[in-house]
């Protein structure tokens, strides 16, 4: 919401329309990925879902339309949809698995807004999404090569 009404100069009150199609996206690319996981291994399927989310972030963050910056949460959204479910697939076999990713995923929504406001105060909102995106890429690759599917 912050980065959509101050960086792109959404009205503050459609703000939320970014979760809106970020949700919509999700629920979209969750429908279709029983599909593709038909046709393609997880591997492939992981490393669409992450290209799809890598090119989403940057479009968001270089775009200056809004409908630029609404299609690239989309496509974001579209990609981690992918990534959820043979992530949760992949650990489900290691002990504690399941818990240790549900506790990762809670332990980020608690840090993430600090770390973005403490690195925003040093730099732009703008590097800081970069900087995230970056991070994501970088654990992404390392992630991909480490996990057997």
């Amino acid at each position: 919401g912050i980065f959509s009404a101050s960086e792109k100069h959404f009205f503050f009150q459609f703000s939320g329309i970014a979760l809106l199609v970020f949700s919509s996206a999700m629920f979209l690319g969750r429908v279709l990925l029983d599909n593709l996981r038909r046709i393609c291994t997880n591997k492939k399927v992981l490393m669409f879902g992450i290209s799809l989310s890598f090119f989403g972030q940057v479009l968001t963050i270089i775009t200056e339309s809004n409908w630029g910056f609404l299609f690239g949460v989309f496509v974001s959204g579209f990609g981690i949809a992918f990534l959820v479910p043979i992530l949760y697939k992949v650990i489900s076999n290691e002990p504690y698995g399941i818990s240790l990713l549900t506790g990762i995923g809670m332990f980020s929504f608690l840090v993430t807004p600090i770390l973005v406001g403490g690195i925003s105060e040093i730099c732009s909102l703008k590097n800081t999404f970069f900087i995230i995106m970056i991070s994501f890429f970088v654990v992404s690759m390392i992630i991909l090569n480490k996990i057997s599917l």
